[in-house]
């Protein structure tokens, strides 16, 4: 009889063990989801840069191989630069000296892309490859929104408010404001024409900026189109930084800079 009764203890303890091991593995999950890798890496850093998340806590020193998710904020000091890569270096953002950059969202559902980044001063340079149909690239700043798809341009955003967007290769479409949209990767109605150039409010306009061309965005809403050529403005260190970065890796950057010294 003690011996039936062990062999039946023995059994209830086999058929136990999956189910400990199943639910040991189910607590495991979360952590294991969070272990995931981050959807943007510092792959550059020249001087010194600081981050911040979700605009708490205090500033922490930034560090070339650093991760950079969603809600981020990245900020350069003066005589910095650095370089920020998104979805296994699809996209690459630089930042110019003196320069705050909120990555408000940045993440990846499969094959979907979605990256809508705040430029609160300062110089940001992008390449962003041509994005998936569902994908999303949104760069805001406080006087306009920019929607791109596969495109090389720069943004400067000064302190008064004014935004001054060029465009390198491909198209850009500009609004004249960040609209709420943007942290979702929202999609933007096409381009729409507008009477002549005019000062005119907020939320009223759809610019397409063409290659070689560039938009100021004042901020009263107020803009201006024109050409540029291939180094008007650009700053001799952000030309040399530039020059650098595509030599040493031929598929980045071909013809790239900010376009004023910050």
């Amino acid at each position: 009889m003690e011996h039936g009764r062990n062999q039946a203890g023995g059994r209830s303890r086999c058929r136990a063990r999956p189910a400990l091991l199943l639910l040991a593995a189910l607590l495991l999950l979360p952590g294991l989801a969070s272990a995931a890798p981050a959807p943007g890496v510092v792959t550059v850093l020249k001087g010194k840069a600081d981050k911040q998340h979700r605009q708490q806590g205090d500033w922490r020193r930034l560090a070339r191989r650093d991760p950079v998710a969603s809600g981020d904020r990245v900020r350069t000091r003066a005589a910095s630069l650095a370089e920020v890569t998104l979805h296994r270096g699809k996209q690459t953002i630089r930042l110019g000296p003196n320069s705050l950059v909120d990555f408000s969202a940045v993440f990846a559902e499969g094959e979907r892309t979605v990256s809508a980044l705040t430029l609160e001063e300062g110089d940001l340079w992008a390449e962003v490859d041509e994005l998936g149909e569902e994908s999303s690239f949104d760069l805001s700043s406080k006087a306009a929104r920019a929607t791109v798809r596969g495109t090389i341009f720069s943004v400067h955003a000064d302190e008064e408010g004014t935004t001054t967007l060029n465009v390198y290769r491909g198209k850009v479409e500009v609004r004249g404001a960040p609209s709420p949209a943007a942290a979702g990767g929202g999609a933007i109605a096409g381009p729409r024409e507008v009477a002549g150039p005019r000062e005119i409010t907020l939320h009223q306009w759809v610019r397409l900026v063409g290659r070689m061309q560039q938009i100021v965005v004042d901020r009263n809403g107020g803009w201006r189109i024109r050409d540029i050529d291939a180094h008007e403005g650009f700053t001799a260190r952000w030309m040399e930084w530039n020059r650098s970065l595509t030599e040493a890796d031929p598929t980045k950057a071909r013809q790239p800079a900010p376009h004023r010294q910050p």
